[in-house]
């Protein structure tokens, strides 16, 4: 008799605890449930802050170059230009026909504010012309170019090469800034006349202090030459990390939109210029909303773990409290 009430008292517990223990369990996985899709809303909505931003770069990195295309095709039909690519020294020129060419190209100066400047370089006879004067490379160096910090030796280097296709090149400047330097011969056929380059310098870090998604200390933006297998960022990027970003952007087709959460917490997309055989790359790294994803999957798992212990200590309590005396007072009886 007393075997049969203490198995009855037994499985009154045993069916208090499984209830306590279902009913904990369902309010884990509805927690859990709800931080997953809360998580997926987040990532999606990074998905589409990061998307509408790479938009963004590219239709204020397309006007750029587009502008750079229209001062180049302009530039190769003035005939003034025409004449100086055949000469080799300006020194003959006539300083007039120079001031000319200077003020017909301040025409052409059709970009906006002072964060881009266009350039037209002749190599053969080393004459740098913009909208406000003409000199040779080094004079117009020292006067333009000086301030920013890099040597004249990497600025000639860039410009003065006998270019076939458009290429772009970063130079650093003494404030730890980089400045983005665009450049487009005026045409790119052996058979046309000896060869001049539109140059045009840009700060592209503008368009990151521009935005109001992208935290200029943490993210980053490049352009990715698919033709030159060459990659410019705006702040400085480890090797490891601009290899594997050109490597994946080569492996797609040109046009194809990529979102990948693959290293750390950035999401990296590319888009395809317009323009030129270009990739132009968002990184964002840290960013708020990957924050509040990580703060939340740790928040879930605290509550998870007080939940089991608040269970756990309700289920002990219930056994010391009520289920221990009763078996005694059976054992007794």
């Amino acid at each position: 008799m007393m075997e049969k009430k203490k198995r009855k008292l037994y499985k009154m517990f045993t069916k208090w605890s499984l209830s306590y223990v279902i009913i904990s369990t369902l309010a884990i996985a509805v927690i859990s449930f709800c931080a997953m899709k809360y998580s997926e809303a987040l990532r999606e909505d990074l998905e589409y802050t990061n998307a509408v931003q790479l938009e963004m770069t590219q239709l204020q990195m397309d006007r750029n170059v587009r502008n750079l295309r229209i001062f180049c095709n302009k530039a190769n039909f003035n005939k003034t230009v025409k004449r100086l690519r055949k000469k080799t020294s300006y020194e003959d020129e006539s300083r007039y026909e120079l001031y000319e060419l200077v003020r017909e190209l301040a025409n052409e100066m059709i970009l906006e504010g002072n964060a881009n400047d266009c350039y037209l370089y002749f190599p053969n006879m080393d004459l740098l012309v913009s909208g406000n004067y003409y000199n040779d490379s080094r004079e117009f160096y020292d006067i333009a170019f000086d301030g920013y910090g890099f040597s004249y030796d990497d600025w000639f280097e860039v410009i003065s090469k006998d270019y076939k296709t458009s290429q772009i090149f970063s130079l650093d400047t003494k404030n730890g800034d980089s400045l983005t330097v665009l450049i487009k011969p005026l045409d790119s056929s052996n058979r046309q006349t000896p060869p001049a380059n539109a140059i045009m310098v840009m700060d592209v870090g503008k368009i990151l202090k521009a935005s109001d998604w992208l935290n200029q200390d943490r993210d980053n933006m490049c352009i990715i030459d698919r033709t030159n297998k060459r990659l410019v960022s705006v702040s400085p990027m480890e090797e490891e990390m601009s290899n594997k970003l050109l490597e994946r952007a080569l492996e797609s087709q040109p046009g194809e939109f990529q979102t990948r959460f693959e290293v750390g917490s950035s999401v990296i997309s590319y888009i395809h210029s317009q323009y030129e055989n270009w990739d132009y790359a968002v990184i964002t790294q840290e960013q708020a909303y990957v924050m509040q994803i990580s703060e939340l999957r740790n928040t879930v798992a605290l509550l998870i773990l007080l939940y089991l212990a608040v269970s756990a200590i309700a289920i002990g309590y219930a056994a010391i409290r009520h289920y221990w005396p009763l078996k005694n007072m059976v054992d007794i009886l």
